[in-house]
Order: structure tokens, then C-alpha cells, then sequence
């Protein structure tokens, strides 16, 4: 974990980063068939609240009140190796957030995400490969619900609303390994 103090001549924050502990694994079923699995656990309990307090002394402090929970990440995944230049893979995660439906913000409007991914890696010769890798995140809607009375929000008044959001990512990646 590691703690930070942002500041600039306007206003400054301290910023405390959660723990991880991580864990996965392969496991060759056969010749081609290879299994993957990976477990993290992510401390967010740890942060509380994110405040920003100006240098100006009638400003009042802006404050985003986390009080969020520790979340896991897992994920179960194949490759499939047809030969020495070709890797297939797939794999499926669920990335639990660790935002509390109390303290959901338009800020971050988080959720759990479900990832579905399918990945491929070609071994150009004994040194060099390239990988190309496709996600889909699905996550659910939220319902955001602030108050003026909220802690931090006096200044924001109140806002009811529903977020709704999906993500694809494309990766591309070209590996050297030393001789």
C-alpha cells in the first residue's frame, strides 16, 4: 500500500492505495490443453473518503465518500497449442466492485463486470511473437441516488440517475525474448 500527498498551490489531497494479494496458476491437462486460473483480492476497504482541501480558507473541502468494500477479482481460462508457432485462448471473470450502492457516484458509476476474452499469440521465430487479444466487459446498470445532505455533496445538490455502460478492449502485443 502506499500513501500520497498530491498537492498543487490551489489545493492538496492525500491518496492511500489498497493492498492486493494475488494468486494464479496453469495447469497442463494435455499436450495442446492448458488451464488458467487467477484469484486477487484487493483491500478497498481501506479508503474511505477522497478530500480535497484548498488553500483558500472559506472554500469548504471537497470530499468523494468512498467507504468502499474489499472486492475479488477470478478468473477460470484455456489455451489450446495446435503447434509450436500457434497459441489459442480464452477465458471468462467476474471483477466485483467495490462500490457500495450508498455511496455510488456519477464520479465512478462501478459495477461488476463480467468479462468474456479470446486471445491469440504467434511465435514469429525463437525470440519474437505477437499477441492480439479481444475483451468485452458487460456490466450492469446502477442506480445513483446523492443528496445535498450527503457528506461532500452540499455544494453538488442532488441528483437521481441510472448508469449504464459496456466496454470492448483490443490489445496488441509484441513480445522480444533474450537469446
Amino acid at each position: 500500500w502506499s500513501s500520497d500527498v498530491c498537492s498543487s498551490d490551489l489545493a492538496k489531497t492525500t491518496l492511500t492505495t489498497p493492498d492486493t494479494v494475488n494468486f494464479g496458476t496453469r495447469i497442463k491437462l494435455a499436450d495442446q490443453w492448458t488451464a488458467l486460473f487467477e484469484a486477487d483480492w484487493t483491500n478497498w476497504s481501506r479508503f474511505h473518503e477522497l478530500r480535497v482541501v484548498s488553500v483558500n480558507p472559506v472554500q469548504p473541502d471537497d470530499v468523494t465518500q468512498a467507504n468502499w468494500k474489499d472486492a475479488w477479482f477470478v478468473s477460470l481460462g484455456a489455451e489450446f497449442a495446435p503447434n509450436d508457432r500457434w497459441t489459442w485462448r480464452g477465458g471468462v471473470a467476474i471483477d466485483q466492485t467495490p462500490i457500495q450502492a450508498s455511496t455510488l457516484s456519477p464520479r465512478i458509476p462501478d459495477a461488476t463486470r463480467t468479462w468474456a476474452s479470446v486471445g491469440v499469440t504467434y511465435r514469429l521465430n525463437d525470440t519474437m511473437s505477437v499477441a492480439l487479444t479481444y475483451a468485452h466487459l458487460f456490466l450492469p446498470n446502477r442506480t445513483v441516488a446523492q443528496t445535498a445532505a450527503m457528506n461532500g455533496n452540499a455544494l453538488r445538490g442532488n441528483l437521481a440517475g441510472r448508469s449504464e455502460a459496456d466496454a470492448n478492449a483490443v490489445g496488441i502485443q509484441l513480445n522480444y525474448r533474450m537469446p
